[in-house]
């Protein structure tokens, strides 16, 4: 032959030659291809979504930040961290819930206006509301409830459980025994 190749059986061996070159490189490269898709998905499999904290029967989300009592609260990943130690005082505001007040910092207790003095203590003025009723909400926090609320959440001590009471001349009114009581 007049070509590179002496004859057709060389050109044969040559091109049998240089496909199964080519052919190992691809297959090479799909072998990696395939290795490094495998890897993705196991990798991806195992990154799950933030995980939750459960804080009193409720599920906070991931990052989520909440005030306990005088500390500050944060879900991270189904862990919750607080601060601790902080000083403040605890007050129940108008619609029942807990509030907090810093050192120094005036509020009104229901009845009495008070200065934060830390750590749960409070100088208060030393009214008597007879026309409210005197009672602990649910996180067990002194509060005062107007006359004719028929939905005071308090914090029964004799059943020591949460119940929804009335507030009727003065007197808290939360029924008696544990069927009265609200579960949760």
């Amino acid at each position: 032959g007049s070509g590179i190749f002496a004859d057709d059986g060389e050109f044969q061996t040559y091109q049998h030659y240089f496909i199964q070159i080519n052919l190992r490189k691809i297959m090479a490269r799909f072998q990696a291809f395939i290795l490094c898709l495998m890897v993705a998905t196991t990798m991806a499999r195992h990154q799950k979504e933030p995980e939750g904290c459960a804080v009193d029967m409720m599920m906070m989300e991931h990052g989520a930040t909440w005030n306990k009592g005088c500390e500050s609260c944060s879900c991270n990943n189904g862990e919750i961290s607080c601060t601790e130690g902080t000083p403040c005082c605890l007050y129940v505001d108008p619609s029942g819930s807990t509030v907090s007040a810093a050192v120094g910092e005036h509020f009104n207790n229901g009845c009495n206006n008070c200065n934060c003095a830390g750590h749960l203590q409070a100088a208060c003025t030393r009214m008597y509301c007879t026309w409210k009723c005197s009672y602990r909400n649910w996180d067990r926090v002194y509060g005062w409830a107007e006359e004719g609320n028929e939905s005071v959440h308090a914090f029964d001590e004799k059943d020591n459980c949460p119940k929804i009471c009335s507030c009727e001349q003065g007197r808290l009114s939360c029924g008696s025994g544990e069927e009265s009581c609200i579960a949760f």
